[in-house]
């Protein structure tokens, strides 16, 4: 069974990715069946080969560690496509199955290990990408609370056209900006509001997507149950490529509060950070605590759905160790705090929408994500048995390996 445990781990660099690896039965391809078999159902500009002037750009612009530019230019794709509707995907999916191409998915990039973008294995394996970022559109209905999203979109964009859109509504997912919809909701999605709403997961209404067999899913009652339940956190592209997702919206108030404190070893982080791990899950479902713990040092965050003087008293009673203040906070409007606690005071020089809706991000350099890690307690689990196994393709198909983040 599949369970979300109630202690999560999170990358601060804002990275979860899946693979799920099926065997390609068809005969081996030089790729150039397989572009023959694009030219008939994807215009040509959609299609970007190795030998296309723009193919080493668009290849590395959703590249979120810098490890990985080297391998992924040394052994590139076939092709990317990049398509602008769902027929688009289809055909791609249909031609890999054909000519034994597996289809690898990015949606924004923010992968582990790459593999959205790159072939993992020590064979020269035929394979393509199929890049979402044009597939980006994002419809609010703020008299129903729910929005359509496009699984190219990051949640930065997302953000930002729910609260212009339908003020006092938001959303709960992640904290990177350019975070891939697609791969982050597949993922489940953890984020600072998901103690009292549950994970982007969990507010999940309904959904697009096409199958292994090229096939487009309208909706979730084309999908079937076990199906719908299975894109909801089983990480993208295990059951085909997810197109846009229906989403349910929460209420946020006008006001939320933002809380840093950093404790040094010699200030008591290692005491501070051991009630955290008792304390948080008990906290009101209005406040969410996290903790990142670098180079000898504890940074506790905070978000807390109301005003600076209710959360300095709530952690004045439940962590006197922490030793909260007024000066510690930062109220802010809830779209400026989802700017705020990636970007900083950056806000104060920057327009939100040329922070939230910048799909151009820096490398990480690091050697895998980032040293640091945080962990994020949430009461919420996903408790039902789902009967669909993994999607393996049958003989003279392919598989894809997943939609990143």
């Amino acid at each position: 069974s599949i369970e979300m445990a109630s202690i999560s781990l999170v990358l601060t660099i804002c990275v979860l990715g899946f693979y799920v690896p099926a065997p390609s039965l068809a005969s081996p391809s030089d790729g150039n069946d397989f572009l023959r078999c694009l030219s008939t159902d994807v215009p040509g500009q959609l299609v970007q080969t190795p030998s296309s002037p723009s193919f080493k750009q668009l290849l590395v612009s959703s590249i979120r560690n810098a490890r990985f530019v080297a391998p992924a230019t040394a052994r590139p794709p076939i092709c990317i496509v990049t398509p602008t509707n769902a027929s688009h995907v289809q055909a791609a999916v249909r031609c890999g199955r054909r000519h034994g191409v597996r289809v690898r998915v990015r949606s924004g990039g923010h992968d582990c290990e790459g593999l959205s973008y790159r072939s993992g294995r020590r064979d020269s394996e035929a394979f393509a990408v199929i890049d979402l970022a044009e597939l980006h559109a994002i419809g609010v209905n703020p008299h129903e609370a729910t929005a359509w999203v496009d699984a190219g979109a990051g949640i930065g964009e997302l953000y930002y056209h729910v609260a212009t859109a339908a003020p006092g509504l938001g959303f709960p997912a992640g904290v990177c900006p350019t975070i891939g919809v697609g791969g982050h909701f597949s993922g489940g999605g953890m984020g600072l509001m998901m103690r009292k709403y549950g994970l982007s997961a969990d507010n999940v209404l309904d959904a697009t997507m096409v199958d292994a067999q090229g096939n487009l899913l309208a909706d979730k009652k084309a999908m079937g149950d076990d199906l719908f339940w299975a894109i909801r956190g089983s990480g993208g592209g295990n059951f085909g490529i997810v197109l846009s997702w229906k989403v349910r919206l929460v209420p946020v108030p006008p006001t939320v509060t933002f809380v840093k404190v950093a404790r040094t070893m010699e200030q008591g982080a290692v005491d501070s950070v051991t009630k955290w791990q008792t304390l948080a899950p008990a906290l009101p479902d209005d406040l969410s605590v996290r903790v990142v713990v670098q180079n000898g040092e504890a940074n506790f965050q905070a978000l807390y759905l109301g005003n600076s003087s209710a959360v300095v008293t709530t952690m004045g009673s439940r962590f006197p160790e922490l030793r909260v203040t007024i000066a510690d906070c930062k109220e802010m409007s809830w779209l400026q705090y989802t700017a705020y606690i990636f970007f900083g005071d950056a806000i104060n020089s920057k327009p939100l929408e040329a922070l939230l809706l910048n799909r151009s991000m820096p490398w990480d350099n690091s050697s895998r994500t980032s040293p640091t890690t945080s962990r994020n307690h949430s009461p919420r689990r996903r408790g039902r048995r789902s009967s669909a196994g993994p999607m393996v393709p049958p003989r003279g198909s392919s598989s894809w390996s997943r939609t990143a983040e």
